[in-house]
């Protein structure tokens, strides 16, 4: 198999206060109805308004790639909601992505592939960003990300240590 051709990652602003009128109508225009619900589901503002920011600057760094306008892009949801781009539109384009956001800042990973890779899967892109805190509270998401081994080690330790070991285990588990 051969390598992809390019990797490149994208590092994007949440700050609302870029979001201005015009701008959030065109976004708006972009979304099929489907993802329109998505983002008037939130209940906050600040969270409707990001989550325009994320759909809007996702289908514009996907259109660098390839001569797909924003609009046109089609998305398929795995089992926990992530999105992927149609068979059709990978067999087109070669593009995976992967995002991820958190606090004001959005990470979009794009690969292209050669022909040489023909189905989504053949090779996989993760990315993660995580604001910066001083603790994480580990107990809700322990049993979602973690063997018990690792959740046991990450239990015995100081609470002051948890966010460190977190963070490594996560990095340990990164596909890239």
């Amino acid at each position: 198999m051969k390598l992809p051709i390019a990797i490149q990652l994208f590092f994007c602003p949440l700050n609302t206060d870029l979001l201005d009128e015009s701008s959030a109508f065109i976004v708006r225009s972009w979304l099929p109805e489907d993802e329109v619900k998505k983002v008037d589901r939130f209940i906050q503002q600040l969270s409707r308004d990001q989550g325009l920011m994320v759909r809007g600057y996702l289908r514009s760094v996907l259109s660098r790639f390839a001569s797909i306008e924003p609009d046109e892009w089609q998305f398929e949801y795995g089992e926990k909601g992530k999105p992927r781009l149609t068979a059709e539109q990978f067999a087109d384009t070669g593009l995976q992505f992967n995002l991820s956001h958190s606090g004001d800042w959005l990470l979009i990973g794009v690969v292209k592939t050669n022909g040489a890779i023909q189905q989504q899967g053949e090779i996989e892109l993760g990315v993660d960003i995580e604001r910066r805190r001083e603790t994480t509270n580990i107990h809700s998401i322990l049993n979602h990300y973690f063997s018990k081994p690792e959740e046991s080690a990450l239990l015995a330790l100081s609470e002051d240590k948890h966010r460190e070991r977190f963070l490594i285990y996560g990095r340990l588990k990164s596909p890239i």
